[in-house]
């Protein structure tokens, strides 16, 4: 199964920077990493039209970085603090992101059962609520249901993931 980059959708000047990242990205594999071996780095004209090789590879970084927008979740740590005898929670700290295969081809919903954390370098789904049998397992697009109004939160999905929210 693909996972989308609503590349269609996308406005020009987001597809231009992404583009720009991807070739970027290449570049340094390219000169600093030595990514694609020695045969392919001598090559003077390693960044020419004419190298299929070269295009696949920032080809296939846009459609990455174009899926990463909405495909990705974030990995955050809560970072307790003790306070005498007991530990609060202080504070969510952002670590990065990633990008779980079979997490990603979840359906969401801003009504989920499910919640969703990590476990070392595993993305873990945990059920929220009773799911009883033959529901559907829904995962979040973000805490909207709890903080938002309907409308805030239709149209903030709109702009990240590019379609019409109907949850209820």
């Amino acid at each position: 199964t693909t996972k989308v980059t609503h590349e269609e959708l996308r406005d020009p000047g987001d597809l231009f920077k992404r583009s720009m990242v991807s070739l970027f990205l290449v570049y340094h594999l390219h000169h600093f990493a030595e990514y694609f071996g020695q045969d392919e780095i001598n090559k003077a004209d390693f960044f020419s039209i004419e190298n299929k090789n070269m295009i696949t590879v920032v080809t296939l970084a846009l459609k990455h970085l174009q899926s990463c927008s909405c495909n990705a979740y974030e990995i955050g740590e809560l970072v307790r603090h003790k306070r005498g005898e007991l530990y609060r929670i202080d504070e969510n700290l952002q670590l990065g992101g990633a990008v779980y295969s079979n997490i990603s081809l979840s359906n969401h919903s801003c009504s989920n059962n499910t919640t969703r954390n990590n476990v070392g370098f595993n993305g873990v789904i945990r059920a929220a609520k009773t799911i009883q049998n033959g529901e559907e397992i829904l995962d979040n697009y973000g805490h909207y249901f709890q903080i938002k109004s309907t409308d805030e939160r239709r149209s903030n999905l709109k702009i990240q993931y590019y379609f019409d929210c109907l949850c209820e």
